[in-house]
């Protein structure tokens, strides 16, 4: 039961990782308001025409990226868990084969 509980422990702390992911996207926005400042875009005026394009484009494919990436760890996980019960299953029907 320790084992179960341990296990969706590690599970549930891939979705609060969210949050450091959300962080990273932020820091990207700020760094594309910052780039856009440089090139001449007012902090605050809303974007328009191309550079409102490419900065939803942009925002687009970074919550792609994230949500892929943590559906990803999500899927290398439960491959890790499944693997090794595979180990565990496998050693024991080896130990119980050698009983005979």
């Amino acid at each position: 039961m320790k084992y179960l509980k341990e296990t969706k422990a590690q599970f549930d702390s891939i979705d609060s990782s969210r949050d450091f992911y959300s962080s990273i996207k932020d820091a990207n926005r700020t760094l594309r308001k910052l780039k856009a400042l440089n090139q001449g875009v007012s902090w605050n005026d809303a974007p328009t025409g191309w550079t409102w394009v490419k900065w939803k484009f942009s925002e687009l494919l970074d919550d792609i990226g994230f949500e892929l990436l943590l559906m990803f760890r999500k899927v290398m996980f439960g491959l890790a868990v499944l693997v090794g019960w595979l180990l565990v299953l496998g050693a024991v029907i080896l130990w119980l084969g050698g009983i005979k």
